[in-house]
């Protein structure tokens, strides 16, 4: 016998937007709840793609007592992947948790390509050229975001 899913393209969106609502209830694993292990994700940073290729790989460092986001390798690989980025890049960050958290915030708005290295975004989307959005906001709402994204 074969079996074929006759909806595969909307099942798939349905299924991959449930396992990204299903990163914001996750709440353990391999005994590790049992423990009172935090498992919540503190970090999440999301975007379609056009290309099956992983971007925002390597984009923390270690701040001693606290993580930090490489800021200007984010701006690069926006810049770089614009042309295949579809969806707004959505941050997600718990608050408190990066060493530089204030700077990060600062980056929600749409930027204009080409981004220069004292450019700032925009409240609105510019009306010439090509421009990405960037949201910052919470983990949960990173993934619920990208979840409706993909309905």
């Amino acid at each position: 016998r074969v079996y074929r899913l006759t909806n595969a393209v909307s099942e798939r969106k349905v299924r991959a937007s449930q396992l990204l609502r299903a990163l914001a209830i996750l709440r353990g694993g391999a005994k590790q709840a049992q423990f009172g292990t935090d498992v919540s994700p503190k970090a999440l940073i999301l975007a379609g793609l056009s290309c099956g290729n992983p971007i925002f790989n390597h984009l923390f460092s270690d701040g001693g007592d606290s993580p930090e986001l490489k800021v200007e390798t984010l701006k690069e690989l926006i810049q770089d992947y614009a042309d295949r980025i579809v969806t707004p890049v959505l941050v997600g960050i718990r608050a408190g948790y990066l060493k530089n958290d204030a700077e990060v915030r600062k980056l929600t708005g749409w930027w204009k390509l080409p981004i220069t290295s004292d450019a700032t975004p925009e409240a609105q989307r510019p009306t010439n050229g090509t421009a990405v959005k960037v949201t910052v906001t919470t983990p949960v709402d990173a993934a619920r975001q990208m979840g409706d994204l993909l309905q």
